[in-house]
């Protein structure tokens, strides 16, 4: 029994090494970001933060591969030069679906941090995770350029849901 064992995950651990025997990855992408970035060309789709992005054609294909923790600009959907790299083609919500929200941006600022979902115009968004976080309270500071859905620079601080449902 302990050789059967020995052998299957031997031969599980063959399979993950050769490129098969991958996770299922949800809504249609290639990868799980940062998951098996060696192989990121134009064209390959990952998922990251609940987001379906595809790496764009050459020559910006070369920044998908690009990102460490420490470096994360090209991070899809969350580093400031993302777009360069990615375009996000998550499928539209249904017309059906609905986002829950804590907060009625802009009431509350102190308290959104990651995972808070506020509304604004109608539309739901959530704050990124750390470390673009605190861009979610710069309006207590007086800035504008992270407002949901408005400033210059929303996108580092939030990812937009959908339209808003009941408040939570």
């Amino acid at each position: 029994m302990k050789k059967l064992l020995l052998l299957s995950l031997l031969c599980a651990s063959n399979a993950f090494a050769n490129g098969g025997g991958l996770p299922d990855v949800p809504m249609g992408g290639d990868h799980i970001f940062p998951q098996g970035m060696n192989m990121y060309d134009a064209g390959t789709k990952v998922v990251h933060n609940d987001r379906l992005y595809e790496c764009k054609d050459f020559p910006n294909s070369g920044f998908c591969k690009q990102w460490k923790p420490t470096a994360n600009q090209y991070e899809p959907g969350v580093g400031f030069a993302s777009d360069l790299a990615w375009t996000d083609i998550t499928p539209p919500a249904s017309a059906e679906t609905t986002f829950d929200y804590d907060f009625v941006f802009p009431k509350h600022q102190a308290f959104y941090k990651a995972g808070v979902v506020v509304a604004q115009n109608g539309i739901a968004y959530q704050c990124n995770a750390a470390p673009f976080d605190g861009f979610c309270q710069q309006g207590n500071f007086g800035s504008t350029e992270f407002d949901p859905g408005q400033g210059h620079a929303w996108t580092q601080a939030w990812t937009e849901l959908g339209p808003i449902g009941q408040q939570r």
